[in-house]
């Protein structure tokens, strides 16, 4: 299968059927130039761009709720101005120390 530019290709785990879809280049690369994009986002993928962008260890406290969807776009942002926007979005809060980020998901009792 042959992608062309403006298109990834998918392959399961078990190399099973691939697929080959559109994507955006900023969206999936664009952590390199300092551009960090939430596109419908859930929780785990929020966390691995962010340690991966800021270079923290993230730790999530509380109940995850499943449905997710976490949309923004950051560029050359400081970490916590995208916290911020987190908080604010979600309805979360969020603590930072020394390199570890901690995310209470509801409401914080500390």
């Amino acid at each position: 299968m042959i992608c062309c530019p403006g298109e990834k290709l998918t392959v399961p785990e078990d190399f099973g059927q691939s697929e080959k879809k559109a994507f955006d280049y900023i969206e999936e690369f664009g952590w390199k130039e300092g551009v960090l994009v939430f596109k419908d986002a859930d929780l785990k993928t929020f966390c691995t761009r962010m340690e991966r962008c800021y270079d923290v260890h993230i730790n999530v406290v509380g109940k995850n709720l499943e449905d997710w969807e976490i949309n923004g776009r950051f560029k050359h942002e400081p970490l916590e101005d995208v916290l911020k926007s987190l908080a604010f979005s979600q309805n979360v809060s969020y603590k930072i120390n020394d390199g570890e980020v901690t995310i209470y998901l509801g409401n914080r009792n500390d």
